[in-house]
């Protein structure tokens, strides 16, 4: 069974439990609370995919992705977000995120989202 090696910025403990819950067994989750903890965990692993909140700690929004980018470097980034409005949308897609999830998330559409993204990306050649 091929695991997905997965880092997820979440501030709120109980949401980043709730998420790692609907990912299951095959992925393999670290958690990072913070964005400095997400830039000292990308630059020692390497993971599959990213999933983001927009809003973690005092960072805001497309503050949160671009503070995150350097270190993501090729990693693809879904967001998941409560609050996304269409200026910010084409902001992160700007920034080159792959996906834009609305919370509350769904374990099917978010399982759907990761295995897309992982798919596009091994595809992709730009």
């Amino acid at each position: 069974m091929l695991e997905i090696k997965v880092l997820l910025i979440e501030d709120i403990k109980m949401v980043r439990k709730s998420i790692i819950n609907m990912l299951g067994e095959d992925y393999i989750v670290d958690e990072a609370p913070d964005v400095e903890t997400a830039k000292l965990l990308l630059s020692s692993k390497k993971y599959d995919i990213i999933l983001a909140d927009l809003n973690v700690g005092d960072k805001k929004g497309v503050e949160t992705i671009e503070a995150i980018c350097d270190k993501a470097k090729k990693t693809p980034i879904i967001v998941c977000s409560g609050c996304i409005d269409k200026d910010v949308a084409i902001g992160l897609t700007c920034k080159g995120i792959k996906e834009i999830i609305a919370k509350p998330l769904e374990q099917n559409r978010l399982r759907y989202t990761i295995q897309k993204v992982l798919w596009k990306n091994k595809f992709s050649f730009v």
